[in-house]
C-alpha cells in the first residue's frame, strides 16, 4: 500500500516493543514498533506511516463483482464495504487472514479452503464431543483488539465455551528475551484446564498451535506445575527413508506451504541415527531450545524429531500397498494443483514443485491408468470423456452427451458393469431426463442441461422401486469406494462432492467445461 510519513499527536517515550503516550492516570497509548516509521528520543516526537490517500486513488483498481474466491479491491479509506457492494474482506478471529463475508441474505459465504476458521471450531468441538472428548476453552491467537475476534468470543460464549486470548509478541519467535518474560508469554491469559493429559488442536497451519503451548509451559512453571510438552507430528514419517513415497506424497500435499522434507541435523548428532523431519520445524528448534531453557533452565529435547510422537512407520503391514497409494496421491495433488493455477488460486511455483516430486518417485502421469483412458476415449470422440479403474483393475470409460454429463453417464457405466447389466440398457430412460433438464433450464435457470452425478443417482432411486437393474445397479455404489477416476474436465462443485462421498479418488485435467 503507497504510504507516507506523518507525525503522531503528542509526546511518546521509548518501551519494550513500541512507543508508549501517557494520556492520564488510567490511559496509555501504544504504538507498536512495526507501525513507527522513526522516533526522536530528544523531543519524543514519533513518526507513523499513514496512506497516502492521492496515490491510493490513482491506482484505486475498477469495482468488480466478488461471485468467487480470490482477490479484490478493498476500501482502505472507510474501512467498511462502500454502498452496492455484496462482500466486505473481514479480518479473520485469529488475526492474520481476510475472508469475505456476504452483506445480505442469499449470497454464498466466498473463502479459500471451504469453510473459515471461526466455523470450523465450531464444528471440530462437536466432533470431539461425538466421540467423547472434553473440550474446555477456545484460545484466540495474535490477538490485537480486532473487533471480528471479540464478535467470536462474544458467540463462543453464548453456547457455553470459555475463551482465551494470546496476545501478537514482538520479534517472535526469535525475540526469545522478551518472549520468555512477562511481557512476551506472561501476559498471555493463562489457560485453566481440569485434566492432566491437554490436547492443543486447530483447523489449520500457521494457527499458533505450538506457540499456545509454550505459553502455557511458562504460565504452569510460574504457577509450580512442571508440564511437559509432545507433539503429534504424523507426516513426515521420521522412521522411514527421505525418499520413501510416503514422504514425497506429504510434500506434494504441503506444497502450498513449501514444506520441505530433510534429514534431522540434530538428531543425527545428538544420538547418530538418520531421522526425517521438515525444514519448518528443524529451523525454528534452536530457538524452541532456548525458550526450554529460558523456562525450565535446560531443554528436555536434543532435536525436533524428539519432541513428536510418531508410530506410524512401525504400523504398516504392507509397505507396497502403502507406496501404490502415495503414488497416487502424489499425481492427485498434482492435478490438483494444475486446477487451481487453471482458476487463478495459486501460481506456477506449485506446480513446478510437485512436478519435481513427481520425478523423485520415478513416475509420469501414466501411472495413473484412467488418465490415458479418459484422454484416449476424449481425443477418439472430441466431448468431454470419463474413466474410472475399479477395484479389479477393469477400466470403464464414458463421454459427455446431450443428455448426461461425462461423471454422471460414468458412474452409470460402472454400476452397470457391476450389476453385471449389458451396457446396451438404458437405465434412465429419455423420457424421464428430459422434463428433469426442462425443470433446471426453464424453472431452475441453469445454463447446463446435462444431469449431473446427484440427479442421475436420485433418478435412479425413483426408478429402482418398480426396476430391478435400477435396484441392482445402486446396491453396486459401495463398491466403487477406492477407485479411481479422472475427467478431460474440470468437474462442478456437485460432481466433486458426490465422488468424495463414495469415497472414489478424483483428478481432472486443467481445462473448463465449455
Amino acid at each position: 500500500m503507497a504510504a507516507v510519513e506523518r507525525i503522531v499527536p503528542g509526546t511518546f517515550s521509548k518501551v519494550p516493543g513500541g512507543y508508549e503516550q501517557k494520556v492520564d492516570e488510567r490511559t496509555k497509548i501504544f504504538v507498536p514498533d512495526m507501525c513507527a516509521a522513526s522516533f526522536i528520543p530528544e523531543t519524543g516526537e514519533l513518526h507513523g506511516h499513514a496512506p497516502d490517500y492521492d496515490a491510493l486513488e490513482a491506482a484505486k483498481a475498477p469495482a468488480v463483482q466478488a461471485d468467487k474466491p480470490g482477490e479484490y479491491a478493498y476500501y482502505y479509506e472507510t474501512q467498511h464495504a462502500p454502498t452496492g457492494c455484496d462482500f466486505s474482506a473481514d479480518l479473520a478471529y485469529y488475526g492474520k487472514h481476510y475472508f469475505l463475508r456476504p452483506l445480505r441474505d442469499g449470497l454464498p459465504r466466498l473463502h479459500g479452503r471451504g469453510i473459515t476458521y471461526d466455523e470450523d471450531v465450531i464444528r471440530l468441538r462437536k466432533e470431539f464431543q461425538s466421540r467423547g472428548f472434553m473440550v474446555g476453552s477456545v484460545v484466540v491467537t495474535h490477538y490485537n483488539g480486532q473487533s471480528s475476534a471479540d464478535a467470536f468470543r462474544q458467540k463462543l460464549a453464548r453456547i457455553g465455551i470459555t475463551t482465551y486470548v494470546h496476545y501478537i509478541i514482538d520479534g517472535y519467535p526469535t525475540n526469545v528475551d522478551l518472549i520468555d518474560s512477562d511481557e512476551g508469554f506472561g501476559k498471555n491469559d493463562y489457560v485453566v484446564t481440569s485434566r492432566p493429559l491437554v490436547i492443543v488442536t486447530a483447523p489449520g497451519p500457521g494457527s499458533g498451535k505450538m506457540a499456545v503451548c509454550l505459553s502455557q509451559l511458562y504460565n504452569e512453571h510460574k504457577r509450580g506445575i512442571e508440564a511437559g510438552y509432545a507433539k503429534f507430528e504424523t507426516f513426515p514419517v521420521w522412521s522411514l527413508p527421505l525418499k520413501h513415497p510416503v514422504n514425497i506424497a506429504y510434500e506434494a500435499a504441503t506444497a502450498d506451504l513449501n514444506d520441505v522434507n530433510m534429514i534431522d541435523p540434530f538428531h543425527l548428532e545428538a544420538y547418530g541415527k538418520t531421522a526425517i523431519n521438515y525444514n519448518r520445524d528443524i529451523e525454528i528448534f534452536p530457538v524452541l531450545n532456548a525458550l526450554f531453557e529460558g523456562i525450565y533452565g535446560e531443554s528436555p529435547y536434543k532435536s525436533p524429531t524428539d519432541m513428536g510422537v510418531n508410530m506410524v512407520g512401525f504400523c504398516i503391514s504392507d509397505d507396497e500397498a502403502c507406496c501404490e497409494a502415495s503414488r497416487d496421491e502424489i499425481i492427485r495433488r498434482y492435478f490438483y494443483a494444475l486446477n487451481r493455477m487453471a482458476c487463478g488460486d495459486c501460481n506456477d511455483n506449485e506446480v513446478n514443485k510437485i512436478a519435481l516430486l513427481l520425478k523423485q518417485a520415478k513416475i509420469d502421469l501414466s501411472y495413473r491408468r484412467p488418465v490415458k483412458a479418459a484422454r484416449d476415449r476424449a481425443e477418439r470422440s472430441g466431448v468431454p470423456c470419463s474413466a474410472i479403474e475399479l477395484a479389479d483393475g477393469t477400466i470403464i470409460t464414458a463421454e459427455s452427451s446431450t443428455l448426461l454429463g461425462p461423471s454422471a453417464a460414468l458412474i452409470l457405466n460402472a454400476i452397470k458393469h457391476l450389476a453385471g447389466i449389458d451396457h446396451s440398457v438404458k437405465l434412465i430412460p429419455q423420457e424421464m431426463i428430459e422434463p428433469i433438464q426442462h425443470t433446471k433450464i426453464c424453472h431452475l435457470r441453469s445454463i447446463n442441461p446435462r444431469l449431473h452425478t446427484d440427479e442421475v443417482l436420485v433418478a435412479l432411486s425413483v426408478l429402482s422401486t418398480t426396476n430391478d437393474d435400477c435396484l441392482h445397479a445402486l446396491e453396486c455404489l459401495p463398491q466403487l469406494y477406492g477407485c479411481q477416476v479422472h475427467s478431460t474436465v474440470m468437474l462442478g462443485e456437485v460432481d466433486h462432492k458426490i465422488f468424495k462421498k463414495l469415497g472414489v479418488g478424483l483428478t481432472c485435467d486443467p481445462v473448463r467445461k465449455v
